[in-house]
């Protein structure tokens, strides 16, 4: 059963950017992600809300810190409840390119190293669908 979601576009909603790096100060960057699908009523277009967040541990105090928000619109085959996992893990894999570029290119014009975030791996049983 081969899952049909196209991507018809996405937008950045929102772009938060901290930077507060001495010069030559090293950090070690963790990335977080959350995804949020919801559909329309015939199960046929669904828009996900991605954000991804990079910083130090913890957040708060973190030097160099990245908010990322996207929106992804989704076009799909009717979509059954027992599909939603498997479309949740798609609409990442079709979304985590842009954002990695986004960031990566950001980061580069603001005259930082450049910075690829990294992909996780997700497994159905860690999706949850509310």
């Amino acid at each position: 059963n081969m899952l049909n979601l196209n991507l018809e576009m996405y937008e950045t909603t929102e772009f938060q950017f901290k930077n507060s790096l001495a010069v030559e100060q090293s950090v070690t960057l963790k990335t977080s992600y959350e995804l949020n699908l919801s559909y329309n009523k015939e199960h046929t277009k669904c828009i996900a809300l991605f954000n991804i967040q990079v910083g130090e541990e913890p957040l708060e105090t973190s030097h160099l810190s990245v908010l990322l928000k996207m929106k992804g619109y989704f076009a799909c085959d009717k979509i059954s409840p027992a599909d939603e996992a498997a479309i949740h893990i798609e609409a990442y894999n079709q979304l985590f390119p842009f954002a990695q570029s986004i960031i990566a290119n950001f980061m580069t014009n603001a005259g930082l190293p450049p910075f690829l975030i990294t992909k996780q791996k997700i497994c159905p049983k860690e999706v949850i669908i509310e």
